[in-house]
């Protein structure tokens, strides 16, 4: 080797060194915490917030509290979507105080806050790249975030509170440029207008902001703050457009920016305490104030630390590789960060009609909701583990509605702040707000809620849909033709709708509305007025019609006309209450089974891939097709797909969320994979069962109850379930009801797995549920909800109420010698033409369905007539019709309740159907 070649040798060495420690410094890392008292580790050291940072995730690292209204953190000016953040883009820009977690449009980014130690030589007013810093080491973890900004020598830490936070900023020693700059027009979209006072003798910088136009529409919304430093200001100025004036203390319009200038040879560390209002300027000092003066930055990152633990601790696992654990907690952190609080701590905040408001005390007003997104997995989640938050929430929602100019219903579609962009489809508040009921949200007025919905549903005479400078709340767009025909124009709104429809109905029954849970439940079979059987050679699609029924030609299942974000064949699954029927039109299980094995052969992650024919994991209308395998009577495939997705679509990376966020639907949806729970039917409280993440996982759950799930392995990798059982007794059924699993004070469902398919869950009885439609004739179920009396039960779980529940996986049982006796209060007069009685065999051994058993009637409950009665049966449903009879108690009337010497009488549903008056 001759000399010149040692040296581009050595050369190119020195090069790939330098290289490396530059790509090495922008590497982030997510900071460990101290083990507790016990040993244990908090579960926020499993949190890595720049996971999602890159990839189509649109997450961001900054400081946030559990839901808080502040979001201190970093901007790379580049980043599309609400997250203002690119994990890959080696400068950072500014840090300001909001951001949208997961979207995809601009938005959020407000008050850029820029550190400088350069000569303030260009305005920074729309060009902030004249003062961007390379990044260097960047650390983060949930409520703190902090930077070394290796360009300038800057280092930034950030905390937050729930309403503020804190910045510190350490310059340089005996940098004389040292500078805060605070820059209104944010890097998403611009501000409409801002005023800035700069006030020396109190060393703040306070003032507002106009932004707007998320996703492009004409929303807009205002937002406050005031900022206090530690350190006198060496000088401070305005910018107004690129004209700066020193000494200059306000300034205001669509071009303004100021500075303030710091003696770093005095001390190079610089503290600023940040408080953030919708409402003022003296609310956001008053945020400030309460929550963090006179606390530092450590005391105020420990806090907000200690309130992510006591909410990630509601679901702690055992078992699974570390990334499996890492990614598990940051789903959960992802999926709390909205919507956020928008009320001040004196309660304040600012309505949909721009009117300031006062929140009644005890409760939060909170904002951002994207419900197009979010109602298929995060309100169940929120609901289960902090059910106050999740009912305030829906509260919101309600509050909302009343502040808008809607004729009827008034629900948001997809909320910013205290204004409605309306920039998705549909109608999607009921199922949002139907989701949270059914799994613990509860703490609303659900009167007015039901008759908000059924106004919204079914009111020909309102306003169109709205747009978000009318302000009024989503409308039904194309109502009229929907409830005429069946559909509208767009097959995934139409879809959409009957979702919706079946969220409505099920919401109503649960509030004893029986006509209304009727009418809903037969609307929402809707849906299928669009499946053409000989859409495509390889079967049947949803394809659009015209006005005049007839199908629009020509049809491509990868076509995306008449449907939202997807095609015909990624939304070919998007009726979750009523599989069955879909099972039934692309012609039996089979066929059905062999259409979802092609469908899930391919995942489509990367990319906008609404031309494909296969799954697409990075899109809310696919999240519920994998799990249709437990409608099919094949549910050792969703076992399979579930192992093969959340190993090969997710990872611990900074790209390692396959999709969008959109506000936590993801990360939730993948909080639920990893239980081996899925919130699959609209409305309805309980779960697709599949094989759990994790060999132990304990819920807690607010009213002191819990869940424990436990999964016995051969291997790590084995994921095929072989057994199940709910508090020690074998359980076929691949669906389980939150009553169900919650029925007990500490309830615990196992599971043995194997490395090869089972058997469990492919019994015909043991198929998840679908709710097809209801005769429109058929007489109400009188019985439903209604009080139960009996002797007694088998055990605490297995009361007499829950053969009135509505639900075929829950059972009143008593045992004894002597006849035994189920009775109904109806409430009142009622004429009985039918009555059903579902036994053991709906959801257990058909040996112990009952065999001799009657019916009962009575006018006083003292004196009972015989209506009818059965002998000899062994099925396990009787569905009998009598003779019209008069009562106001009715009573099922044991003699012989097994086939076999068994004396436990086990009945799952009472149902008893008929017409108010005698």
């Amino acid at each position: 080797m001759n000399r010149t070649v040692k040296q581009i040798s050595v050369l190119l060495l020195i090069l790939l060194i330098a290289v490396m420690a530059v790509t090495a410094s922008w590497a982030p890392s997510y900071s460990y915490a101290e083990p507790l008292e016990d040993g244990r580790l908090p579960l926020t050291s499993y949190v890595d917030p720049f996971i999602g940072t890159t990839g189509a995730g649109h997450t961001y690292p900054g400081a946030q509290a559990p839901f808080g209204m502040i979001q201190l953190g970093p901007d790379t000016g580049d980043r599309p979507g609400g997250a203002g953040y690119n994990g890959d883009n080696p400068y950072i820009q500014s840090f300001s105080l909001t951001h949208l977690s997961g979207v995809g449009c601009d938005a959020a980014s407000d008050i850029p806050i820029i550190p400088s130690v350069q000569p303030l030589l260009q305005s920074p007013v729309h060009n902030q790249k004249a003062y961007q810093h390379i990044k260097g080491r960047e650390t983060a973890s949930p409520g703190y975030y902090k930077a070394e900004l290796s360009s300038s020598g800057v280092e930034v830490e950030l905390a937050s509170a729930t309403r503020s936070g804190l910045g510190r900023f350490v310059f340089p020693a005996a940098e004389e440029q040292a500078s805060i700059l605070i820059v209104p027009p944010n890097n998403t979209v611009q501000s409409a207008s801002s005023a800035l006072t700069i006030d020396p003798a109190t060393r703040t910088i306070s003032g507002h902001s106009s932004s707007g136009g998320f996703c492009n529409s004409s929303n807009t919304y205002k937002l406050y703050f005031y900022a206090q430093f530690d350190t006198p200001f060496a000088n401070y100025g305005t910018w107004d457009e690129r004209k700066r004036v020193e000494g200059n203390g306000f300034i205001s319009g669509d071009q303004a920016a100021t500075y303030v200038r710091f003696d770093t040879k005095k001390s190079t560390t610089v503290t600023m305490r940040m408080g953030l209002s919708f409402v003022s300027v003296d609310n956001a000092k008053l945020n400030m104030v309460t929550e963090i003066q006179g606390r530092d930055l450590e005391a105020v990152r420990t806090e907000t630390a200690a309130a992510w633990n006591k909410l990630l601790s509601r679901i702690q696992v055992e078992g699974g590789s570390a990334d499996s654990r890492k990614l598990f907690y940051t789903s959960l952190y992802h999926a709390c960060l909205q919507p956020g609080i928008f009320n001040d701590v004196n309660g304040q905040y600012p309505g949909f009609d721009d009117q300031i408001y006062t929140m009644e005390q005890g409760r939060n007003m909170y904002a951002t909701f994207s419900l197009w997104d979010t109602y298929r997995t995060q309100p169940q989640l929120l609901a289960l583990l902090a059910p106050d938050v999740a009912s305030d929430m829906v509260n919101s929602l309600l509050v909302n509605s009343r502040q808008t100019t809607a004729e009827a219903g008034g629900f948001p579609g997809w909320s910013y702040y205290n204004d409605d962009p309306n920039i998705m489809a549909t109608y999607p508040a009921p199922l949002y707000i139907a989701n949270a009921f059914a799994f613990g949200a509860r703490q609303f007025d659900t009167v007015e809620v039901k008759t908000k919905f059924i106004e919204a549903a079914t009111s020909l005479d309102t306003m169109p849909r709205a747009s978000s400078a009318d302000n009024n709340g989503a409308q039904w767009w194309g109502l009229e033709h929907y409830m005429r025909s069946e559909y509208v124009d767009s097959v995934s709104a139409t879809l959409e709708y009957a979702m919706t429809d079946f969220a409505i109905a099920m919401f109503s029954r649960s509030l004893g509305d029986d006509e209304s849970f009727r009418y809903f439940r037969n609307r929402s079979q809707h849906a299928f007025s669009l499946f053409n059987s000989s859409a495509a050679a390889d079967g049947g699609y949803f394809q659009r019609r015209n006005q005049e029924g007839e199908w629009i030609v020509p049809f491509s299942p990868t076509s995306s006309d008449g449907f939202t974000e997807g095609n015909a064949a990624q939304y070919n699954w998007s009726v979750p209450h009523n599989i069955a029927e879909l099972i039934r039109l692309m012609g039996g299980e089979e066929a059905f089974s062999s259409r979802l094995d092609h469908h899930l052969s391919v995942f489509k992650k990367d990319g906008w891939p609404i031309d494909s024919p296969y799954w697409w994991s990075g899109n809310e209308p696919g999240m519920v097709t994998p799990f249709l395998y437990n409608w099919a009577g094949k549910p050792w495939k969703t076992q399979e797909k579930l192992h093969d997705i959340l190993s090969t679509q997710w990872s611990a990376r900074k790209d390692g969320i396959p999709g969008n966020d959109d506000t936590g639907t993801a990360s939730a949806w993948y909080v639920w994979a990893a239980l081996g729970l899925y919130p699959a039917i609209p409305g309805v409280g309980g779960f697709t069962l599949f094989t759990p993440l994790f060999d132990k996982i304990d819920i807690q759950l607010a009213d002191n109850k819990s869940i424990r799930i436990e999964t016995r392995r051969g291997e790590v990798s084995d994921s095929y379930i072989h057994q199940t059982r709910l508090n020690g007794s074998d359980y076929a059924s691949t669906w389980i009801s939150l009553q169900e699993l919650t029925s007990k004070q500490s309830s615990k469902l196992e599971f043995s797995v194997g490395s090869s398919p089972g058997t469990w869950g492919t019994g015909i009885q043991n198929i998840s549920p679908s709710f097809g439609p209801i005769g429109k004739n058929e007489p109400t179920n009188l019985a439903f909800g209604k009080l139960m009396k009996a002797e007694g039960s088998c055990q605490t779980t297995e009361t007499s109420g829950l053969a009135a529940d509505g639900n075929d996986w829950t059972k009143w049982c008593y045992a004894s010698n002597e006849d035994k006796t189920l009775q109904v209060d109806l409430g009142g007069a009622h004429t009985i033409s039918r009555w059903v009685v579902k036994h053991a065999g709906v959801a257990e051994w058909p040996m112990y369905n009952t065999k001799d058993f009657g019916l009962q009637v009575s006018m006083d409950g003292i004196q009972w007539m015989d209506a009818d009665y059965v002998t000899g049966n062994t099925e396990a449903i009787t569905d009998r019709s009598i003779a019209e009879v008069s009562a106001k108690y009715v009573r099922l009337v044991i003699t012989n309740p097994t086939q076999n010497d068994d004396k436990a009488a086990r009945i799952y549903e009472f149902e008893v159907y008929g017409w108010s008056g005698e």
